[in-house]
């Protein structure tokens, strides 16, 4: 349900030109046979539709976790952000440090003689790599690395920036969202 009730929202400030300023700190989706039947992806998917046909000023603060399926369900440049900030402590990968490691390593650490210990080096190991926004900056995820203090200073200056902003649509009554 928080997925149709965010996708909603976001519609509605769409359609009152209200810009929208998403604070990130989702760790993932619940996963499981109990969500599949009870159609996650199905209202993933009207989230994902909503944010991509927003027309409104887009900006993403992520403020900590911000995993898979849920990174771009709380907004991401590749489904129409316009801009994406991230504080220095923030967490940004396709899966967290623990599960990626004991996956990405496991015949490593299974024929360890302490595997918790290789275990442990080898989640640091990824969290220092990939889990942080620098790297998410790197590849383009990320326009900037904000102090929390200045966040509100930033949000100001984007919405300013943003403005003005226009997309040029089709000449159409409305889009046809997937129900």
């Amino acid at each position: 349900n928080a997925s149709d009730k965010m996708a909603r929202f976001i519609r509605f400030c769409d359609l009152f030109n209200i810009p929208l300023v998403s604070f990130v700190d989702c760790p993932g989706y619940l996963i499981g046979s109990e969500q599949d039947w009870n159609g996650i992806l199905r209202h993933g998917a009207k989230l994902l539709y909503a944010w991509a046909d927003a027309t409104v000023p887009l900006i993403s603060i992520i403020i900590r976790k911000s995993y898979a399926g849920a990174h771009y369900g709380m907004l991401d440049k590749s489904i129409g952000a316009d801009l994406v900030f991230a504080w220095p402590t923030a967490l940004i990968t396709i899966v967290g440090a623990e599960t990626a490691a004991s996956v990405i390593f496991a015949k490593e650490i299974k024929e360890a003689q302490n595997p918790e210990q290789v275990r442990e080096a080898r989640v640091k190991e990824y969290r220092e790599l990939y889990e942080n926004p620098y790297r998410a900056a790197e590849r383009g995820c990320v326009d900037e690395i904000i102090l929390p203090r200045d966040t509100r200073k930033v949000i100001n200056a984007a919405l300013d920036m943003l403005q003005t902003k226009t997309i040029s649509r089709p000449k159409r009554k409305y889009s046809n969202i997937n129900l």
